[in-house]
């Protein structure tokens, strides 16, 4: 009889060791996946749990069960299983809650289900949404914003659509719980997981059966928009797809055929991100309308207004002043058409108004002008123009700007052209160690990685990991992802697998 490969001894009930082969090993790892899976956990989760698995497999000296079959099939299978959350889903799920349509429980699960259905809200972007976020749009439908998402790590900002009946179990949920619509608060009050436990539980309760998750949504969002004739363009808008690819996985049987033919012809990648980067810079105005200082009370009574989503009366204020000369009023104005919050959205007339408070010298305002000229919004696109318009605000210290400029330098966007290496990365490193050492995450992660790999400073392993600790410890996940690599390879600090683990397990929780 020949020896069982690479033997893991596991603690059974009265505490012994007993030796698991590796087929039992394969079993309990498929079986953990899909118990993973029954949890909420979204394959993204998956994947990274069986990478952690692997590794510390490896750590352990044995061998890695992750790439045998009956893993891979197990992943196969659980990828494969998450059913459409569709309209007739939602009715189904409604019509089974309709006596609790009073309670808030019910009520909460129904306006889930229903906005997650016709928005193809990812779970973690559920989580988030706040009241805020939601603005009428006329015949009873509502604008929904989603200001930062997987696919959208600038955070450029999205635009979807919801129907009236998804506003309309939104009010009913909002009357409920005491908040409405232009509060900060937010509107679920759930964690992504609780979502996608909640989901799950309705469907079965509905007698839709097992297979319903937190990405259900977006599946029953793509396949509906799909049957209803929608072009390819229009769903992945709607869901914010980056290609073809995962729309035609979704649609296969809707769209079969010469649907998907045109999907392929007519909806290239790069249509689709030139339809995105007409979207409002919401990122830019929400930093611009963030930074803004009470320099006079009608200022600030104008900030809070729009904070608390009463936008004509901070129009009203922002527009006095700013017209006054007031430099503040003005960048505040600039933020309001560029959200496109109480005046339509007008990127022609932010830049007029970010322009005016740049002219005076406003730090803010001439990292958003810089902003809109690097990305051509309100301004035909000019890299040199937005470096001047940042370093500008750079040089008055606001980190925002610091980084982008050591960016510009870094990838020679709007720069004087130069052959020397040295000395772009000496620029290079001076602009981010400034917004790095003012607490920009993005800054210390990318200062990292060049004392990591040696570009423009001296290689060096310490000083990596303690800018990469920095924006570890802010949250910033790929900075947690490459700290936990620096542990385990012992790159910079004593080898620690324990510590590996931790950043690991971190970086993780985001998907990462």
């Amino acid at each position: 009889m020949t020896e069982p490969r690479n033997t893991l001894p596991a603690a059974t009930a009265d505490g012994a060791a007993l030796a698991l082969d590796q087929a039992t090993r394969d079993r309990l790892e498929a079986a953990f996946l899909a118990a993973r899976a029954e949890g909420g956990a979204t394959m993204a989760t998956l994947r990274i749990a069986t990478a952690s698995i692997g590794k510390a497999h490896e750590l352990a000296g044995e061998a890695n069960p992750c790439p045998d079959r009956i893993v891979k099939t197990a992943m196969q299978g659980l990828a494969r299983q998450a059913r459409a959350l569709d309209a007739e889903a939602v009715a189904a799920i409604r019509g089974a809650l309709n006596g609790q349509a009073d309670r808030l429980p019910a009520a909460l699960t129904v306006a889930i289900c229903s906005v997650m259905a016709e928005s193809g809200l990812r779970r973690s972007e559920a989580a988030a949404l706040r009241w805020c976020d939601l603005e009428p749009a006329g015949n009873g439908s509502a604008r929904l914003t989603v200001h930062r998402s997987k696919t959208d790590q600038l955070g450029d900002g999205a635009v979807v659509a919801l129907t009236s009946q998804a506003v309309a179990d939104l009010d009913r949920l909002a009357s409920l719980t005491g908040t409405g619509w232009g509060t900060d608060a937010p509107v679920f009050g759930l964690s992504d997981r609780q979502i996608a436990r909640r989901i799950a539980a309705a469907a079965r309760r509905a007698g839709l059966g097992d297979g319903f998750s937190g990405h259900s949504g977006r599946v029953g969002t793509a396949q509906r928009m799909t049957r209803n004739g929608a072009p390819a363009a229009a769903v992945m808008r709607q869901g914010r797809w980056s290609t073809v690819r995962m729309v035609a996985r979704y649609t296969r049987h809707e769209a079969a055929g010469e649907a998907l033919k045109y999907l392929q012809r007519r909806c290239t990648v790069k249509t689709i991100r030139q339809k995105i980067r007409q979207l409002v810079p919401f990122a830019l105005a929400l930093t611009v309308l963030a930074t803004l200082p009470a320099a006079a009370q009608t200022v600030d009574e104008a900030l809070t207004a729009f904070k608390r989503g009463d936008y004509a009366t901070a129009l009203r204020g922002f527009r006095t002043l700013a017209e006054q000369g007031d430099a503040i009023a003005q960048l505040g104005l600039g933020g309001m058409y560029s959200v496109g919050k109480g005046v339509p959205q007008d990127d022609v007339e932010a830049v007029r108004w970010y322009r005016r408070a740049a002219e005076q010298g406003d730090a803010t305002a001439q990292y958003a002008l810089g902003y809109m000229y690097d990305k051509g919004k309100g301004v035909p696109r000019d890299f040199a123009e937005a470096a001047r318009w940042w370093r500008l605000s750079a040089e008055q210290g606001f980190a925002f700007a610091q980084f982008e400029l050591g960016a510009m330098y870094q990838k020679g966007k709007g720069m004087p052209v130069t052959r020397d290496p040295a000395k772009k990365y000496a620029e290079v490193v001076r602009w981010w160690r400034l917004s790095a050492e003012q607490g920009h995450t993005s800054a210390q992660f990318e200062l990292a990685r060049l004392y990591e790999f040696g570009y423009g400073v001296p290689q060096d392993g310490a000083e990596a990991v303690r800018w990469y600790r920095r924006a570890a410890k802010q949250g910033h996940a790929r900075a947690q992802f490459r700290l936990a690599l620096m542990y385990d390879r012992g790159n910079g600090v004593p080898k620690d697998a324990a510590e590996a683990a931790h950043w690991y397990g971190r970086a993780a929780e985001q998907g990462r």
